[in-house]
């Protein structure tokens, strides 16, 4: 049982009990795919004049784990006509207060999450000049 990989005590357990010849324990050939169905409220829409649209998020940071995948799957989910943007508060903070260190030390930030995954991303000063007040 040494060569084994367990992901519980429990799944240690469980393979000293169960028949290996009617239940495989963690078999190569079998996955399972699933999608969970949800909605996302952006925090502004933009009806650009060409016809797109832009739906923008405003994020200091993402609270959890789940909320990257998030934001990756509604950009996956989107027409081609439709993009998901970031008004970041501080894009060198780290994108997760639980996010790992790298190997020299410092951690993901959320502007290099965004740029690692394809975000169009602004601060509050870099925001495009047509979406500011007239004054």
């Amino acid at each position: 049982m040494t060569d084994v990989h367990f992901d519980s005590g429990f799944e240690r357990k469980l393979y000293a009990i169960l028949d290996p010849t009617e239940a495989n324990y963690h078999p190569t050939d079998c996955r399972l795919y699933y999608s969970i169905e949800s909605r996302y409220e952006p925090d502004w829409v933009v009806w650009n004049d060409d016809g797109t649209t832009t739906f923008v998020e405003a994020k200091g940071r993402f609270r959890d784990a789940s909320e990257p995948r998030k934001y990756k799957a509604v950009r996956d989910g989107l027409k081609p006509t439709e993009e998901l943007v970031f008004i970041l508060q501080n894009p060198n903070k780290p994108y997760l207060h639980a996010a790992k260190e790298k190997v020299d030390g410092t951690k993901t930030t959320i502007g290099e999450w965004c740029d690692n995954n394809g975000f169009t991303w602004y601060t509050a000063e870099t925001l495009p000049e047509h979406w500011r007040r007239k004054l």
